[in-house]
């Protein structure tokens, strides 16, 4: 068996499938902002912010250190699975 230089142990195109979904979310993160992932969030006036706080917005709870604090979304990655 060889082994590959991919820590996680994926083959070639699932590291390429892995890159590019990494790289999508990331360009999203840019775009809408940490909270938009969050599984603690809420929508205000199309404005996503943290649950209760329309005060706390694009991932100023990484920042603040109170309550709520980010939780990732597991769904929210779902559609940067299909990366193609």
């Amino acid at each position: 068996m060889t082994r590959s230089l991919d820590p996680f142990g994926l083959s070639r195109p699932e590291a390429a499938a892995e890159s590019r979904m990494r790289e999508r979310y990331r360009a999203a993160l840019r775009e809408r902002g940490l909270c938009a992932f969050c599984a603690c969030r809420e929508e205000t006036f199309a404005v996503v912010h943290c649950r209760g706080k329309p005060d706390r917005q694009r991932g100023m709870c990484q920042h603040d250190r109170r309550q709520p604090v980010f939780r990732l979304d597991e769904q929210t990655l779902m559609e940067f699975r299909d990366a193609a």
